[in-house]
């Protein structure tokens, strides 16, 4: 095989090696948006939905569904629906103390992600942990601000950095 050859060989597979690692690297993306939850009030009414505690304290499981809306519409994020479930703490006046869960989200195409979310009266945190389709790999998250509550629904702003396969 002549040096030439050669040498064409190696550049080719040079390449194809370069634009394979080129496109296996995972990318990061910021993300920033606005949530409004809806509260599925017949579980709460439902009596397995609170529980009152000896000290006066109450442990509430919630279950509400949203729509995501993020800053840029051209965010894996943008319009993804979410049913999301969790526990509350609330003192012996009602206040809110603490509170932990897990929202399912969706596309419009059907891929999905699943997230947990902690919550004190200090901060909120959100952390991805699987993925399917394009959200395959996804991983990162971010804290989140509630910026308006209701008797049956809320919306939450968000800000964050996943990590994209």
């Amino acid at each position: 095989m002549s040096t030439l050859r050669i040498l064409g060989v190696a550049l080719a597979a040079g390449a194809i090696w370069a634009l394979a690692a080129a496109t296996t690297q995972a990318a990061e993306v910021k993300v920033s948006g606005t949530v409004v939850h809806v509260i599925d009030t017949n579980d709460i009414m439902d009596s397995h939905a609170s529980q009152k505690l000896d000290d006066g304290r109450t442990i509430l499981h919630v279950h509400d569904k949203g729509l995501v809306e993020a800053s840029d519409p051209k965010s894996p994020l943008h319009l993804t629906s979410r049913d999301c479930c969790g526990t509350l703490i609330l003192d012996a006046k009602g206040n809110f103390v603490d509170g932990a869960g897990h929202c399912v989200n969706f596309d419009k195409s059907g891929d999905g992600y699943w997230n947990t979310w902690t919550s004190t009266p200090d901060h909120n945190i959100w952390t991805v942990y699987h993925g399917t389709g394009k959200f395959e790999g996804m991983s990162g998250g971010g804290t989140s601000k509630i910026i308006a509550n209701f008797p049956d629904r809320y919306i939450i702003t968000y800000e964050g950095t996943l990590t994209m396969k």
